[in-house]
């Protein structure tokens, strides 16, 4: 049987922050009449599919999702207009 060290400090559970958690987006480039980036992307918090619209190519980072959960953005994926890619 062991009689003392149970309950002391060396046994609590230490409070550490949550890493935030990572949602892997697919961005889209403006093609047509449409002027700004568009990027998709599933919750990791279960809250379903987001949208978000920008005026310049949208990086990775920390930012607050459509939810207003804060999450780590990893853009996975870019679409590029094919008509735009050819004129240069």
């Amino acid at each position: 049987m062991n009689h003392g060290n149970d309950a002391g400090p060396s046994n609590l559970i230490s409070h550490t922050r949550r890493s935030t958690p990572t949602a892997y987006a697919s961005q889209y480039s403006p093609a047509g009449r449409r002027h700004q980036w568009w990027i998709t992307y599933t919750c990791p918090w279960g809250c379903g599919s987001h949208f978000g619209r920008s005026r310049t190519e949208i990086k990775s980072g920390v930012r607050h999702a459509g939810c207003g959960r804060k999450i780590r953005l990893v853009v996975a994926r870019t679409y590029k207009n094919k008509q735009s890619e050819g004129a240069a």
